[in-house]
């Protein structure tokens, strides 16, 4: 076995845990309100994404399998052999996020809480392997010389992840140029007729529901059921016919004096 459940699971508490949650606190990008949105059509996990996941569990696999077969039989081992490899990921994973980050024209210190969250993860993995706690895991202290081989296998990953994050932007361009596949359409500006037009319907509706409210209604409230009320019904549509046309008017009126063009000579004087 290449690596135990408990380190597995340690693997998956100290990648995705502190550092998962510091990346909530990430700066935005300049000009973001500025970009145009995605395309309705557009999966959130697109052929980029997709193939920078397989890009760098492959990278992370050539790397790391090649440290564990080398250190296996040189420390004479399985435990030593493991404790490198163990080691090895979560350094990896720790580079790897801002190796992402750079995608997004971040860099490292931008984000104070994800510096803090990377050096306690860090620490924590020391603690790990230099404390009682390495019973737990079936680990054991690294020697200088494994650091040495750890840190060769970490820069041919940091190479290699850098090379992945061009050929994918060669190919598929930066997050920052992409394009959406449907744009929304450009909002047409309604024009000031239109608007005055609208603006005198809403207040015509506003007062004929005013005035229907005011005639129908009190004369249906106040009268008993079964009684006849024709009459109270014409007399209520009289009211409510001279209440629109009062408001009609108005409205015709006010428009009438603000388009009158202003008389710039004075008045002659008696």
């Amino acid at each position: 076995m290449i690596l135990t459940p408990v380190m597995l699971l340690w693997v998956n508490l100290v990648t995705d845990g502190l550092p998962a949650l510091a990346l909530g606190a990430d700066p935005k990008m300049g000009g973001i309100m500025k970009r145009p949105p995605r395309g309705s059509g557009e999966p959130v996990i697109d052929r980029r994404i997709v193939a920078s996941i397989l890009g760098f569990g492959l990278i992370m696999a050539a790397t790391g399998l090649p440290l564990f077969f080398h250190g296996l039989p040189n420390a004479g081992e399985l435990m030593r052999a493991q404790s490198q490899l163990f080691t090895f990921i979560v350094v990896a994973e720790m580079v790897r996020i801002q190796i992402i980050r750079t995608r997004y024209e971040l860099t490292m210190l931008s984000n104070p809480w994800l510096v803090a969250a990377v050096i306690s993860s860090l620490v924590l993995q020391a603690m790990v392997l230099y404390t009682p706690a390495s019973a737990l895991f079936q680990v054991t202290p690294l020697a200088p010389v494994d650091w040495q081989w750890i840190g060769a296998a970490f820069a041919a990953f940091l190479l290699l992840g850098a090379a992945l994050e061009k050929s994918l932007d060669w190919i598929y361009g930066k997050r920052t140029e992409w394009a959406p596949k449907k744009a929304l359409p450009a909002r047409k500006r309604v024009p000031a007729e239109r608007e005055e037009r609208l603006l005198a319907f809403y207040l015509l509706s506003k007062t004929l529901l005013e005035a229907y409210t005011a005639s129908f209604g009190k004369e249906a409230e106040e009268k008993p059921l079964g009684e006849n009320k024709t009459s109270e019904k014409v007399e209520a549509f009289r009211v409510f016919s001279e209440t629109l046309l009062k408001a009609y008017e108005k409205l015709s009126y006010n428009k009438e004096e603000n388009e009158r063009p202003v008389s710039k000579t004075p008045p002659r004087p008696k």
